[in-house]
């Protein structure tokens, strides 16, 4: 902190009040209040008040918070950023870093005018999944020029392939959760996960199932690995 103090309760003194000098027993004595009120408003206004990070103001910055001001209270820093994301009725992944989360929140800021189109919901998995798949196609039957009939009314089907080494099982639920927060509430959709490489099944020991599974420990180069229709 600076040498200048922000604020000085004498100055708020009657003037018969007033301490003479900065070392007299009336001044010492205000003092100690001076540092509580300092500490108080350092947490709430950040460093010295400049253009500094800290305090309140990014405390309320997906791209900052928590400020250095709540370290001392030990909370994880997604459980800051999880308490932004659900003004919006944003998720976030448990499973990627902090740091993914900010890229992937400020993502879905730009993205929040176009929530609840086709569009959106593209550019929000192309965000929610990156890394994990290399390409995501949304075919909408009901689109002029369509000559495919739809399974269900308003009923969209969404194709993601797998990048190298993605998990399929682990992509089709992040993809689920995903969509099912972000569609329209009327509409439905199919979502086909196809394979980008091959992939053998692991020996025992490293396979979570203990044997080769399609999906899971084994892939075969461009199948179509599931597909998923929902109908509500």
């Amino acid at each position: 902190m600076s040498d200048e103090r922000r604020v000085e309760f004498r100055d708020y003194l009657p003037a018969a009040f007033v301490p003479d000098g900065d070392h007299s027993p009336a001044r010492l004595f205000l003092l100690a209040f001076e540092m509580l009120f300092e500490e108080l408003q350092l947490e709430i206004e950040g460093l010295d008040g400049s253009a500094q990070s800290g305090g309140i103001p990014d405390l309320f910055n997906p791209q900052a918070t928590p400020p250095a001001e709540f370290d001392h209270l030990g909370a994880p820093d997604l459980d800051y950023l999880s308490y932004l994301a659900s003004w919006i009725g944003l998720p976030l992944r448990t499973d990627k870093s902090i740091q993914w989360n900010r890229v992937f929140f400020q993502r879905a800021i730009q993205l929040y005018p176009q929530r609840g189109t086709l569009p959106g919901i593209r550019g929000m998995l192309e965000a929610w999944l990156a890394g994990e798949v290399t390409r995501v196609v949304i075919d909408d039957f009901a689109a002029a020029g369509s000559t495919s009939p739809a399974p269900f009314p308003f009923f969209f089907t969404v194709t993601l392939t797998l990048n190298s080494g993605a998990a399929g099982i682990a992509v089709m639920e992040a993809a689920s959760l995903l969509l099912d927060r972000e569609k329209p509430a009327h509409t439905s959709y199919g979502l086909r996960i196809s394979g980008g490489s091959m992939q053998l099944a692991p020996s025992p020991p490293t396979s979570p199932v203990g044997f080769a599974q399609i999906g899971v420990t084994t892939r075969l180069n461009g199948a179509l690995i599931f597909e998923i229709l929902t109908d509500e």
